[in-house]
């Protein structure tokens, strides 16, 4: 621009008005402009809001977007069953920080990623607690030594939907989960639906939202080494195999859900520290999900690739909250269908917070959220003495194996399975077990 095409007139109440040449170019010459009212004009928070059609700008003065080291979740706060709050974004210069929320009304879920310490843990309770004050039913696994992440909500599980304690109880968990979407399927077929939206209300209120929750994702779907050295009947390599077989059926069952199961009115959050398909995430997991978060300020290139669909087009967090410690913790990028990915900072409340308004809420709690011993039993892959792979009631191309969804029983138990079958057993008879 030619400083004569230029015309400046001091604002009231501070700041400029512009009038801009003929030659102004929207979009190629705004940021020339932001740094000349940050660097030149005024200060670092100072910005500029053009008008292209009167070739107008305005230089106001401001500060620059923050955020406060903490944001409590809003616990009292009506929240709509699919809209679930779970942060706050930042501003553009000049406007208020907006909610960010959750849109799970034609949406499966969110795909949570976040290394060790950037809050991911803080964000699935605030989720959880929203999902369930607003009416979902909700199941959870986990691998077992981080649990008491989620022993706050435990007593508010879907009905045996506490899959945490083990890998036998987290196969069964999930187990139930997709089962309950294939009899939420056969609902469609009677009431002549297509989605669960649709369905009768009464209908709508005995078959909730029921949401999955996943965390440490590969922690759970990682396979130790089968010790191929030992013979094939050694306890050590059957126990291998057999934890390799519930890990290839688990990692089936949660590829197909997201996949197959939105229209039943199935929800998901997956949450693992990067989801790479060498770290046991497949690709079609992140294919169905679209609503994906990377939590952590300092965020590298690598993550990002791995994070987001279009990471070119998603905001880096600014350098100056990175180096503030207080306003960069749970502080990540989002990349949500249908709305501009933003910069947010999780909200956060203490355990006995969520208790409270849960109890405050009435939300429903589980007479045994464990899943008994049959439920277990009834999906452990059984380990016969032939060379085969351990059969299972599912298989990479979908579907269950027997019409009655049981395969027949097997004729010996070793290893896990048998201590399933001996713990139904002791149930059967009346004997008390420790879950």
């Amino acid at each position: 621009m030619k400083p004569w095409d230029v015309k400046v007139k001091a604002a009231r109440g501070g700041g400029f008005n512009v009038g801009l040449p003929r030659s102004y170019e929207p979009g190629k010459q705004d940021e020339k402009l932001q740094e000349i009212a940050e660097s030149v004009v005024g200060k670092v928070g100072w910005y500029v809001k053009t008008d292209p059609a009167k070739l107008t700008a305005q230089i106001i003065p401001g500060e620059r977007p923050m955020f406060e080291p903490a944001y409590t979740y809003p616990v009292d706060a009506k929240i709509d069953k699919f809209a679930l709050p779970i942060g706050l974004t930042l501003p553009e210069p000049g406007d208020r920080h907006g909610s960010l929320e959750v849109d799970l009304d034609d949406n499966v879920g969110l795909l949570l990623q976040g290394l060790a310490g950037s809050g991911k843990s803080v964000l699935i309770n605030g989720f959880i607690y929203a999902a369930l004050v607003s009416g979902h039913e909700i199941s959870v696994i986990d691998v077992p030594h981080k649990k008491a992440d989620f022993e706050w909500m435990k007593p508010y599980v879907r009905e045996h939907g506490w899959g945490c304690d083990s890998l036998e109880q987290t196969l069964a968990v999930v187990n139930r989960v997709y089962e309950d979407g294939e009899h939420r399927g056969r609902l469609f077929d009677e009431y002549g639906v297509k989605k669960w939206q649709d369905l009768p209300a009464d209908v709508r209120k005995e078959v909730p939202i029921h949401t999955l929750i996943v965390d440490e994702m590969s922690g759970l779907l990682t396979k130790d080494a089968i010790p191929k050295s030992l013979p094939k009947d050694h306890p050590m390599r059957l126990e291998a195999e057999q934890n390799a077989a519930m890990k290839d059926m688990l990692t089936i069952m949660l590829t197909k859900i997201p996949a197959e199961m939105r229209a039943a009115g199935i929800r998901v959050l997956y949450a693992t520290q990067q989801a790479q398909s060498n770290l046991s995430i497949p690709p079609s997991i992140k294919i169905n999900i679209p609503n994906r978060i990377l939590l952590g300020a300092n965020q590298s290139k690598q993550q990002r690739g791995h994070a987001f669909a279009t990471p070119e087009k998603t905001p880096w967090v600014p350098e100056y909250i990175i180096e503030d410690a207080a306003a960069s913790r749970g502080v990540g990028v989002s990349e949500f269908e249908g709305a501009p990915p933003s910069v947010f900072k999780a909200f956060y409340a203490s355990d006995k917070s969520f208790i409270d308004g849960l109890e405050k809420a009435h939300v429903r709690k589980a007479k045994r959220p464990e899943p008994t011993a049959a439920m277990i039993d009834a999906v452990l892959p059984t380990m016969d003495d032939d060379d085969g792979p351990p059969p299972s009631r599912l298989s990479s191309e979908g579907g269950f194996g027997e019409k009655d969804g049981r395969d027949a029983p097997p004729e010996r138990l070793r290893g896990a399975a048998a201590a399933a079958h001996a713990l139904k057993q002791q149930e059967a008879r009346g004997t008390p077990t420790a879950m």
